[in-house]
């Protein structure tokens, strides 16, 4: 036993001597904390440290360029322009609730776009060999600016009661709450009634042009152009065609107002002017 052991002495001195011997690991080498230097805190090479550079500094950085490219296409609230006006106020983080609120009121009213009005401005009673109705006057004007273009059109009581059933039909639940003038069967000629009914058609015409969809639909548009766009067609079939620019004249203003969204749409009445005028100047 003896010569064993000083044999593995007598291996192990000559191992060190030749630089061969291996060193068994140490188990706590892996747990041991880094022992950092007291300037190393502000080093770029520890995260959360004051000097950081990181993976977190470049996650931040690449979130605002994205945040800002993103924005360049993303709409502004109101018209363009509006917000970057000199003067213009900017809502406050320090604001109460009611305060801003309010200030987002008063911010929309001055987004306020161009819009129509309309007034019924009287009525008068048609009778005819088998039928007498009331046909009521109706002024559309647009608003923000001085409007030397202002329609005029008369429609009777069953030509806005078409115009309620066709939108039913599709905006039910949009109009609901707008209420239409009820049908009588006597007294429908009295001056009370008429007054009565310039007033609430006045009324449900200014609700639904409040409401985009219904303004912007086909049903709407058809009750203010339809019949005289009717009458002026016909007109230049048979070769009327003083009469039939007239009509054009005063309803394709009208019909632009309506159709801003699509201006398309005034194109057939555009053409028939145009083949009025050439007619008229080269008649046959």
């Amino acid at each position: 036993g003896n010569l064993k052991a000083a044999a593995r002495w007598s291996l192990e001195q000559s191992g060190a001597e030749g630089g061969h011997v291996t060193l068994p690991p140490d188990p706590w080498a892996h747990t041991r904390p880094e022992r950092l230097q007291p300037w190393s805190m502000a080093s770029p090479k520890h995260p959360r440290s004051p000097g950081w550079t990181g993976p977190t500094a470049k996650c931040t950085a690449g979130t605002r360029q994205e945040a800002s490219a993103a924005g360049r296409d993303l709409p502004c609230p109101g018209p363009e322009g509006h917000l970057d006006a000199p003067g213009s106020p900017s809502p406050n983080s320090s604001m109460t609730t009611g305060e801003l609120q309010e200030y987002w009121r008063k911010e929309k009213r001055c987004w306020k776009r161009v819009k129509l009005l309309f007034e019924v401005a009287s009525a008068r009673i048609e009778e005819r060999k088998v039928s007498k109705f009331v046909m009521y006057q109706i002024v559309v004007i647009q608003t923000g600016s001085f409007d030397s273009n202002k329609a005029v059109l008369e429609r009777r009581y069953s030509d806005f009661e078409t115009l309620q059933k066709n939108l039913l039909k599709t905006f039910r639940e949009e109009i609901e709450d707008i209420a239409f003038p009820k049908k009588h069967l006597v007294g429908n000629f009295t001056e009370e009634m008429i007054s009565e009914r310039k007033l609430a058609f006045k009324e449900y015409l200014t609700l639904l042009y409040a409401i985009r969809c219904v303004r912007r639909s086909r049903e709407f548009i058809d009750f203010l152009t339809r019949p005289e766009l009717r009458e002026a067609f016909g007109c230049l079939r048979g070769g009327q065609y003083g009469r039939a620019l007239d009509i054009l004249v005063r309803v394709v203003p009208l019909q632009e107002k309506l159709t801003a969204h699509c201006p398309v749409m005034v194109v057939p009445a555009l053409c028939a002017m145009l083949v009025c005028h050439r007619d008229l100047e080269r008649p046959a």
